[in-house]
């Protein structure tokens, strides 16, 4: 087995194998926890990378400054530990921020996007639901012209998943009306990949999500709306 520990020297999470198990008997054992929810059940003298140990006696020194292993009996409330970033999952509603972004008469860089939130989060992808429109509808060169220099500004950050445009014809009115949201798409996606992520983003101004962020955050998701 692999197990995921800090390397001090870069600063990122990497992963070391297993060499040995050890039966250390039967143990107290305390409950560790962060402010954002995460915790986990540890050992008294388990070290864990505290920020600034404040004389606090050391298990192991660290190369940063101020900063120590100190075993979990000393570690304080109040004290920051290294812990690994919240794996984040991007899911954006074009239909919503299209028309958001057209009446405020700007537009969004998704790649400044992904680089902000890559401070708090460990981006995992940037999904981007798009109805496109058929062959013989007049929008469809225009839905292609916009698709190409975005996705060559973007294509690197974003995974661009579409739909076709539904066309129904209404009998009364005899004429042919256009259908297409990505509510459902977008939905399932999310369910399919919530044990892929810690937190869930959505980015649209729709709140038809209200309910799936109610249920995500009663399986301790962390969900918020850009």
């Amino acid at each position: 087995d692999e197990i995921a520990s800090l390397d001090e020297q870069t600063g990122k999470i990497v992963w070391s194998r297993v060499n040995a198990l050890m039966d250390m008997g039967v143990k107290t054992t305390y409950r560790l926890q962060t402010t954002d929810g995460r915790e986990i059940r540890t050992t008294a003298e388990h070290p864990y990378l505290v920020r600034e140990t404040k004389g606090r006696a050391e298990k192991h020194s660290s190369p940063s400054a101020g900063a120590g292993w100190l075993a979990v009996e000393n570690i304080k409330p109040g004290d920051y530990i290294a812990a690994p970033k919240p794996k984040l999952g991007v899911f954006i509603d074009d239909a919503n921020m299209f028309y958001a972004q057209k009446k405020e008469g700007w537009r969004i860089d998704y790649a400044k996007l992904r680089h902000l939130l890559a401070r708090s989060f460990d981006v995992r992808f940037m999904n981007y639901y798009l109805v496109m429109p058929g062959e013989r509808d007049t929008a469809f060169q225009k839905t292609k012209q916009f698709l190409g220099p975005f996705m060559r500004a973007f294509g690197a950050v974003l995974t661009l998943r579409t739909k076709p445009l539904k066309y129904i014809f209404d009998r009364e009115k005899k004429e042919w009306t256009k259908k297409g949201n990505v509510d459902s798409e977008l939905l399932i996606d999310v369910l399919v990949r919530e044990d892929e992520i810690d937190a869930v983003a959505i980015v649209s101004g729709d709140s038809d999500y209200k309910a799936l962020a109610e249920a995500l955050a009663q399986k301790g998701k962390k969900v918020f709306f850009a």
